[in-house]
């Protein structure tokens, strides 16, 4: 999950990176179209990973088959249109039927990203309700309780103290 995270926030440095270029770029220079291109390029992997970052961060252990499904079926799609658009803006591609293609592709992701919530739902587990809860009673030298609290935290568990 954190490799995904640096991902994503790595490409939308780069995304920003080609517009600021753009932005202050002498346009009387040879070059333009290629960053035209760099930034659509790095825009459009960036929003596939931010989409995955987003679907991955609400999993849950008691999520239903059908929501797991459509998370990898998101996924497939969000990487599917991805490498669509960017052959689109590198190979100047002009052909109808591919657009139409995509099109339908985008509509059945995001359509796909929405049914996780719905399916989820339907099925009675509430993200809140998903993760187990448990209490553990911990005694020890408090620098250990605390190196222990934050290993928690850092896998994703909630940690909560008494007193």
């Amino acid at each position: 999950m954190r490799v995904l995270a640096w991902a994503t926030i790595a490409l939308t440095l780069a995304g920003f990176a080609v517009a600021m270029t753009i932005t202050w770029h002498d346009w009387e220079d040879e070059g333009g179209e290629l960053l035209g291109k760099s930034l659509a390029v790095c825009a459009t992997l960036a929003l596939a990973a931010s989409q995955t970052c987003a679907t991955t961060s609400r999993r849950r252990p008691g999520d239903p088959r059908g929501v797991r499904a459509l998370y990898l079926g998101a996924i497939a799609l969000a990487a599917t249109v991805s490498a669509m658009v960017v052959a689109a803006v590198t190979a100047e591609i002009d052909d109808e039927t591919f657009y139409r293609a995509l099109g339908a592709l985008v509509v059945a992701d995001l359509l796909f990203v929405i049914l996780q919530s719905v399916v989820r739902r339907l099925a009675g587990t509430r993200p809140e309700a998903a993760a187990a809860t448990s209490a553990i009673l911990v005694s020890g030298p408090a620098d250990a309780i605390d190196a222990a609290a934050r290993e928690l935290e850092a896998r994703g568990l909630r940690v909560e103290r008494d007193g």
